[in-house]
């Protein structure tokens, strides 16, 4: 009888579980993404030079060349979505029909654009304003 009350508990909490898993690991990626995407932004505004956020869709990540990796400066920045913490799938990532925006050394953005992040069944749109440079999670 145990056993039956316990499996009738994981039969109701394992997809539970999962699916607020899969909603955390999204919602973690689009945050990052709006993060890397005000970090590029400021970046620039300080530098007062042109500062590019690609992404790579297929490999599900996101790089920031001519910055310096948090972890490793003599690398590029580099972010990589398909691995822990976040297991998400970038759908896709379009600026005005290219996966590439730059700032200027305004923190203007060369034009407005989408990315959308998946973690299991969860998705995440962020959206950059072309006017203003922010990102925002929509």
């Amino acid at each position: 009888m145990t056993m039956a009350i316990l499996a009738v508990i994981a039969a109701i909490a394992v997809p539970r579980y999962a699916s607020s898993l899969a909603l955390c690991r999204a919602d973690r990626a689009a945050r990052r993404i709006v993060a890397d995407l005000g970090f590029a932004r400021d970046r620039a505004r300080v530098a007062s030079e042109t500062v590019t956020v690609q992404f790579d869709v297929p490999a599900d990540q996101l790089s920031i060349p001519g910055l310096g990796s948090l972890d490793n400066p003599s690398a590029d920045y580099l972010v990589k979505f398909g691995e822990a913490p976040y297991q998400a799938d970038l759908v896709s990532a379009d600026f005005g029909g290219d996966p590439i925006v730059s700032f200027d050394g305004y923190g203007v953005p060369d034009g407005g654009g989408t990315i959308v992040i998946q973690a299991g069944t969860v998705q995440r749109t962020v959206v950059l304003n072309a006017e203003t440079g922010e990102a925002s999670v929509s």
